[in-house]
């Protein structure tokens, strides 16, 4: 699955990436996005510094670099487990529950090929895009519904239920900033920079 040769990286670009690693560990995520982008200066086509990024703008729910850093990565590998997994967390994030799925399916693949121990935490994030995606559909399909039987009910002269679309809108809403909210606080195993780069730049 590679889409171009990546980066062998230098050992300067090594130490910037570890220190990056260092000040995500600590909480520190906007200096360590400025290391990660000194690595990627140094080594442009080196992934794992893009994914570490992603993993920074996720925790400061910056969900449009989260999918640049992983749109960046998945040019070069289209495989890749982990910036298919943080893509998709991006776009729960944004609200785009059907690619999300699509996204994360993928990377539920990939984890399975690998036999990763992230996969439990991707499966959940999958369940998640796929449960948000159906609420929508069937809040559109509730809100159809509605507007037929109002229809109805205006030709035969007789007054719609109060209130049946105001619950769906307040359904639809509490769908979506759970979205937004709610995957994004759960603890990812496995998912923190200093265990990806171990497992990918220590060799």
């Amino acid at each position: 699955g590679q889409g171009g040769v990546m980066s062998t990286p230098t050992p300067e670009a090594e130490s910037l990436k570890d220190r990056g690693n260092e000040l995500f560990a600590r909480g520190k995520y906007g200096a360590a996005i400025d290391a990660y982008t000194n690595a990627l200066d140094l080594c442009p086509r080196w992934i794992t510094p893009m994914k570490n990024r992603a993993l920074c703008y996720r925790q400061r729910r910056d969900w449009g670099n989260v999918r640049a850093d992983c749109e960046r990565a998945l040019s070069i590998d289209r495989d890749d487990m982990k910036a298919n997994y943080y893509l998709g967390l991006a776009m729960i994030g944004e609200g785009n529950h059907t690619e999300a799925a699509r996204q994360l399916k993928k990377a539920l693949e990939s984890a399975r090929t690998q036999g990763a121990s992230i996969q439990t935490e991707i499966w959940r994030m999958y369940a998640l895009a796929k449960y948000f995606e159906w609420a929508a559909l069937a809040s559109k399909r509730k809100a159809r519904y509605d507007a037929i039987e109002a229809k109805l009910a205006a030709a035969c002269g007789v007054e719609g239920s109060a209130g049946t679309t105001g619950s769906a809108g307040g359904t639809k809403r509490r769908a979506g900033s759970g979205a937004v909210d709610d995957p994004m606080d759960l603890k990812m195993e496995d998912a923190g920079p200093a265990r990806d780069g171990g497992a990918e730049g220590a060799e």
